[in-house]
C-alpha cells in the first residue's frame, strides 16, 4: 500500500550503512525524489547506486553538516533539480568514544554537539524557506532512546540528542502555522551488521561471546527482539507520510519495548 510519498522531494542527511541506506531504499520504493548527502564519498556513492537501481530520481551532495554553506548549497542544488522540498530527514550523527564525564574531553563533547545538534539545525535552517513554500512539509529528526535510557559512558552523545529532542518540540510549535510538522524517531540498538561487528568486539574485550551479549540485549526488550534498520526506516516513512498529518512535536520510540516513554 502506498504511503502517499510518490513525487515528494526528500532530503536525507547521513545515508551510510544501516538506517541511512534503508531510508534511501524505503523512500525510493515509495516513489519519492531524493536528495542524498553524506560526509563519506563511499557512502554517498553506494546510496546513489541504490536509488538508481530502484528507479528514483535523485541528486547527491558530499556535505559536512558542520559547514552551513555546504548545507545551503545542497538545498540550492535540490531546488535546481526538483523545484521544491517536502521532507527533510536528519539522520547524520556523530558519537564520541565511550568515556565517563570525568575522563572525557569536553572538546569531544563539543565536536559531537556540532554534528548532532548544530549540524541538524544548519540543515533545518537551510531547508526552511523551501519547506515553508511547500506548505505541507515535514522534518523527521533521527534521535535515540538514549535520551531517556542513559548510558554512563556516552554523555556527550545523549546530551546532544536530548537538546535535539527539546528543539524538535520547539520547532514543531514554531513551524506548525506554516504547515510543517516536526517529529523525532528514537531507536534503540538496531540489529544489523554494524551492531554485530561492534558487539563482537566488545565481547572479545570482556572475554565473553557475541551470543551472550546479544541475548542480554534482546532480553531487555518487551518483544524479545531488536528493531532492524528497516523497522526504524518504516517509522520515519510513517511520520513523513500523509498518514501522520495530525502528528507533530512527538518522539516515536522504536526499540522493541525496551523503554516506555
Amino acid at each position: 500500500m502506498s504511503r502517499g510519498l510518490s513525487g515528494r522531494v526528500a532530503i536525507v542527511s547521513g545515508v551510510g550503512p544501516g538506517l541511512g541506506i534503508e531510508l534511501v531504499r524505503g523512500l525510493a520504493r515509495e516513489g519519492a525524489r531524493l536528495v542524498l548527502c553524506d560526509v563519506d564519498a563511499n557512502n554517498l556513492e553506494a546510496a546513489g547506486r541504490e536509488a538508481a537501481q530502484l528507479g528514483a530520481a535523485h541528486v547527491e551532495g558530499l556535505v559536512d553538516i558542520r559547514d552551513g554553506a555546504r548545507c545551503e548549497a545542497l538545498v540550492a542544488n535540490a531546488l535546481a533539480a526538483f523545484g521544491r522540498i517536502d521532507v527533510l530527514v536528519n539522520d547524520a550523527f556523530l558519537a564520541e568514544a565511550p568515556a565517563t564525564f570525568e575522563d572525557a574531553s569536553l572538546g569531544d563533547w563539543q565536536a559531537v554537539a556540532d554534528v548532532n545538534l548544530w549540524g541538524t539545525l544548519r540543515m533545518i535552517k537551510a531547508a526552511l524557506p523551501a519547506l515553508k513554500r511547500a506548505g505541507d512539509a515535514c522534518i523527521v529528526n533521527v534521535n535515540t532512546h538514549g535520551v531517556e535510557r542513559l548510558d554512563r559512558e556516552f554523555g556527550g552523545y545523549t546530551a546532544s540528542k536530548a537538546a535535539l529532542a527539546h528543539l524538535t518540540r520547539h520547532l514543531a510549535r514554531e513551524f506548525g502555522p506554516f504547515g510543517i510538522r516536526v517529529n523525532g524517531v528514537h531507536p534503540g540498538p538496531m540489529d544489523g551488521e554494524p551492531r554485530r561487528r561492534h558487539l563482537a568486539t566488545i565481547a572479545a574485550e570482556l572475554g565473553t561471546s557475541f551470543e551472550v551479549l546479544d541475548a542480554e540485549a534482546r532480553g531487555r526488550t518487551s518483544l524479545g527482539f531488536l528493531a532492524t534498520p528497516a523497522d526504524v526506516a518504516d517509522a520515519v516513512l510513517f511520520l513523513a507520510s500523509p498518514a501522520a498529518r495530525a502528528i507533530t512535536g512527538q518522539a516515536l520510540y522504536v526499540d522493541g519495548g525496551e523503554w516506555f516513554h
